[in-house]
């Protein structure tokens, strides 16, 4: 997950908004990270693997820091199931 912070996009928004969404938003990525070190691959459905990686693609590449502000309660799920509903993506577990 570390080589994913090296490459995140920049946030757009007023300076203020990017310190903070920038925070919010590494928490968020740890979050991912510490989850899908909890899973095992053995038990996972066959089709949640290229879900999840899809999503977390999107996710990455959320640019304004008032996305991430909106969202710093939301649990993941419920920001994939957001992003999915905006990206029209059916049946994200």
């Amino acid at each position: 997950m570390s080589s994913i912070y090296e490459n995140l996009p920049i946030l757009t928004g007023s300076q203020k908004q990017i310190l903070w969404a920038e925070t919010i938003r590494k928490e968020k990525l740890q979050s991912i990270a510490d989850t899908l070190d909890e899973l095992d691959p053995n038990t996972l459905p066959s089709d949640l693997t290229p879900k999840w990686e899809m999503m977390i693609e999107i996710l990455l590449h959320q640019k304004t820091a008032s996305f991430w502000i909106e969202n710093r309660n939301e649990t993941v799920g419920n920001i994939f199931a957001l992003l999915a509903k905006i990206h029209k993506i059916p049946d994200i577990a």
